[in-house]
Formats: C-alpha cells, structure tokens, sequence
C-alpha cells in the first residue's frame, strides 16, 4: 500500500478539495458501471464543475500558478485546467455518452494527481515557508468549495428514486 503523502500545511485545503475531486472521477465511473442514463451522469458533471472545479482552479490559478509559476511544471497545471474546461462547459453536451463521461472521469483523475505527486511536492520544495503561508492565509480567506449534495446519488447500487 503507497504511503500517504505529507502535505505543507498550507496546501493540505487543496488537496482536500482534490480529494472530492477524485470522488468525482469515483461517481462517474460507478454511474457507469451501473449503467445510469448518461443524462443523470452527466447533470452531476455540471454541477460539480460550477459547486467545485471552477472555483478550485480559480484559487490555485490566482494564488500559486501565477503568482509562484514553476516552469513547464505550472504550465502543465494551466493547460489542464484549460482542456477541461473545454471538455466540461464547452463540449459536453446533453448527448453525451459514456465515452465522454469516462473521458472526462480519466482527465479529471490524471490531472489531479498529477498536482498532488509532482507539482504540489515541487511548490513545497522550492517555496519558502513565508510564501507558503501566504498561500495557506489567502486560502482561509478564500470562499470554500461547496460540499457535495447533489439529490440525485446515481453511484449508488441502490438507489431510491
């Protein structure tokens, strides 16, 4: 079993919001595995973009990316929050198939950790303490993410309409 990881302090909000994030990625692929109609699915994935992505990559874009950028370690992140806004509130339509949703399911994953095993150890190693606690204070001060309450619990095996 992989040892967890030590976060700084001052970044351990973000990874618990990556946390609900890979919860996600987790609801998506059970509402696939039970064959959920892809709208249901798919009115989730709307939901948690505007509950937690967008206002997640806002804090990280606004408070570390820019402000502290670490090269092609950075522009990575930047991109991929870029590509999935393009593939959540630009492509994803009503539509939309299992194909897309598992698509969406393996970017959010691979993106996540990503920032949690490469760049937030590499922002922990090259920051120093004041600009980490920087961070950590604009982070309390920061809005937090909604919790999670979508009605419509389709990941579910039993699920009562």
């Amino acid at each position: 079993m992989a040892k967890p990881i030590k976060r700084n302090p001052h970044l351990v909000v973000l990874s618990r919001e990556h946390h609900h994030g890979l919860l996600f990625c987790w609801k998506i692929r059970q509402g696939i595995r039970y064959q959920i109609a892809p709208e249901r699915i798919i009115k989730y994935v709307r939901y948690f973009w505007k509950l937690h992505f967008e206002p997640h990559f806002e804090e990280e874009e606004t408070l570390i990316f820019r402000p502290y950028p670490l090269g092609q370690l950075t522009t990575r992140a930047l991109d991929e929050h870029e590509n999935m806004r393009q593939q959540i509130i630009g492509r994803i339509a009503d539509n939309a198939g299992y194909d897309t949703l598992t698509a969406i399911a393996d970017l959010a994953d691979r993106h996540i950790r990503y920032e949690e095993r490469i760049l937030f150890p590499a922002l922990e190693e090259q920051l120093t303490q004041a600009q980490l606690e920087e961070i950590g204070h604009a982070l309390d001060e920061a809005p937090a993410c909604g919790a999670d309450t979508f009605d419509d619990e389709f990941w579910l095996k039993v699920y009562k309409a």
